[in-house]
């Protein structure tokens, strides 16, 4: 029976229906769980839900008030007493959640790059399992997912800030790991918990895992493809279902990625044409993540679009509505208009890199300046706060006509 009770009756054990509220306004990522501890509980509090339905066929019903009956329950004696349960085994990923801390983009960044590394090497393997026809290691997986977690809890900016060139063969895999940085980033923005911030890099390793049983002459062609060859593309989701049937490791919202990411809010996308809410939280938020990393990732026949014009570009998209408003607007306040390690134009002639975000105004990041564009010389770096400075510095698009090749992490670590 699906009953409305307030949220300070609620307990562990009690299985919420619906928050009662949109899905962006509570602090899960699904609309319908089960309540485990305190924890979770004081989450719904802090977010200040005042109600919500929950599921008595499917979790604990609310305790009877009855203080006649409170005072009549006698100590049982002590030799009826239930012994003990024993304390379960501490996960070790959960151990480690224990110890986190935020920390600064420069202090985070080599472990980010680390765990970007291990994402890679899993991947590499994993690739050439499939292509020797061998089952996905869905553990392996796991586990580097797990470490970019962790990475985005410390500091959300620093995954994505790590994005290397990569040669034309690793195209397959610095995708699959760039839209993981960007979807664990994403996760922590949103305030998810991280076991299913790990569902959501697992699904974003493997999203495009299909692809390798694509003509690779049709991936690596370097103009527009043909009606047909585009049918073949589309194929390859397909196949990773197929691929993932045969794995019992994989979580739902995992799944759901790999499948459903290229579904759109309108039903344009494919393979089914879901609309609208049929389209689940993670599917939608891996549609955007992956659009994202496609336009900002140069192929052999064009280049990478700037990280602020790809944001300016997900808001057009959105007003078609492919994708969900809502969920665009917070992945941009995750990335912010000016994502952390985008170069930008000052009003005073010079260049700089965004290393940080003023979440109050995201028009006015805090910058690194580095760069006189009017001397074409590089300067001794300073930080400039756009939002608190005294001197009227304001973001102006970059000149066009700037060429430098420097290591931007160089800057912000």
């Amino acid at each position: 029976m699906i009953i409305k009770v307030s949220v300070s009756k609620l307990r562990p054990g009690m299985f919420v229906h619906d928050f009662n509220c949109d899905w962006l306004h509570h602090p899960f990522f699904s609309n319908q769980l089960l309540l485990k501890d305190r924890g979770m509980i004081e989450k719904i509090i802090n977010q200040n839900i005042r109600e919500v339905y929950i599921d008595t066929g499917k979790g604990l019903a609310p305790a009877q008030e009855s203080p006649r009956t409170a005072t009549a329950v006698a100590e049982p004696p002590e030799e009826e007493k239930a012994p003990e349960p024993e304390m379960p085994e501490v996960d070790p990923f959960e151990e480690r959640l224990s110890h986190i801390r935020e920390r600064a983009i420069g202090d985070e960044i080599p472990d980010a790059a680390k765990a970007r590394k291990k994402a890679e090497t899993v991947l590499d393997n994993i690739f050439a399992e499939v292509q020797a026809g061998r089952e996905i290691n869905v553990r392996a997986t796991r586990a580097a997912g797990e470490e970019m977690v962790e990475s985005a809890l410390r500091n959300k900016h620093a995954l994505p800030a790590v994005v290397k060139l990569t040669k034309a063969n690793q195209y397959l895999r610095s995708r699959a790991v760039n839209v993981a940085s960007l979807m664990v980033s994403f996760g922590a923005h949103l305030g998810m918990p991280p076991a299913e911030m790990v569902d959501l890099a697992v699904g974003s390793l493997l999203h495009d895992i299909g692809m390798l049983r694509i003509d690779p002459a049709i991936l690596a062609k370097p103009g527009k493809l043909t009606d047909e060859e585009y049918q073949q593309i589309k194929l390859h989701v397909a196949i990773a279902a197929e691929m993932l049937n045969g794995t019992g490791e994989v979580a739902p919202e995992s799944r759901e990625i790999v499948t459903m990411h290229h579904e759109r809010n309108n039903g344009s996308g494919y393979p089914e044409g879901l609309k609208g809410s049929a389209i689940p939280p993670a599917a939608g938020m891996a549609g955007i993540a992956d659009a994202y990393d496609a336009m900002t990732t140069a192929r052999s026949y064009r280049g990478e679009m700037k990280l602020s014009a790809a944001n300016r570009k997900l808001f057009e998209i959105a007003a078609l509505e492919q994708f969900d408003d809502k969920l665009v607007q917070s992945f941009i306040q995750c990335t912010g208009l000016y994502p952390v390690g985008s170069v930008v134009g000052l009003s005073s002639g010079k260049l700089g890199i965004v290393i940080r975000q003023n979440p109050e105004n995201l028009l006015k990041p805090v910058v690194r300046v580095i760069y006189d564009n009017k001397r074409g010389s590089f300067i001794r770096p300073r930080d400039v706060d756009i939002l608190h400075n005294t001197d009227g510095e304001e973001v102006v698009p970059t000149p066009p006509d700037v060429k430098w090749k420097i290591n931007i992490l160089d800057y912000i670590s």
